[in-house]
C-alpha cells in the first residue's frame, strides 16, 4: 500500500470510531446487588469529582428513549466520585435505571438491577472513559482492590 493512501485511510478511520462511540447501542447493564455502586476512571486513572445522577427509566432502550425519552425528571439520588472514582447509589429497588453522567443520552448508562439470592452480590459497574470521550460498561466484582493513583 502506497503512503500516500495509508496517510488518507489513518484520518478516515479515526473519525468513523470517533463518530461511531456516541452511535453504538449499548444494551443495558445488568447488577444484581442490592446496592448500586460504580467505579469510574478516564483511561483507566481514577477521576475524582464527577457528579451522577439516578432516575427511575422509562425504558432501556435507547431508540425509544430518543422518541419518548429515557427517564423521568426527577433524580432520585446523586452522588460524586471519591479520589478512587468510586460512587454509591446506595441501596436500590431492583429495577431499571438510568445513571447519567451528564444532559445528553449519549452520556448515560442503562442499567437494570436484579435482587441477588441469598448473599449479596458484591458487583459493581465500572465506568471506563477513553480520549475520544466514550466509554465502556463493565460489571465488576465490588470486591476487586483499586489502588489510588497520584497525578
Amino acid at each position: 500500500m502506497s503512503k500516500k493512501v495509508f496517510c488518507f485511510l489513518i484520518p478516515i478511520c479515526l473519525a468513523t470510531a470517533a463518530f461511531a462511540c456516541w452511535q453504538t447501542e449499548r444494551p443495558p447493564a445488568v447488577l444484581v446487588a442490592r446496592s448500586l455502586n460504580l467505579r469510574v476512571t478516564d483511561n483507566g486513572k481514577a477521576r475524582k469529582g464527577w457528579k451522577f445522577d439516578l432516575h427511575k427509566a422509562d425504558t432501556l432502550d435507547r431508540n425509544e428513549a430518543l422518541r419518548i425519552g429515557a427517564y423521568g425528571k426527577k433524580s432520585l439520588a446523586s452522588a460524586m466520585t471519591d479520589s478512587l472514582g468510586m460512587l454509591s447509589f446506595g441501596e436500590v429497588k431492583p429495577g431499571s435505571y438510568w445513571i447519567v453522567a451528564g444532559h445528553s443520552l449519549s452520556d448515560s448508562v442503562a442499567v437494570q438491577v436484579a435482587a441477588p439470592g441469598g448473599a449479596a452480590a458484591g458487583k459493581r459497574l465500572w465506568l471506563d472513559y477513553d480520549a475520544e470521550g466514550c466509554f465502556e460498561v463493565v460489571v465488576e466484582n465490588a470486591s476487586l482492590t483499586v489502588h489510588s493513583e497520584r497525578e
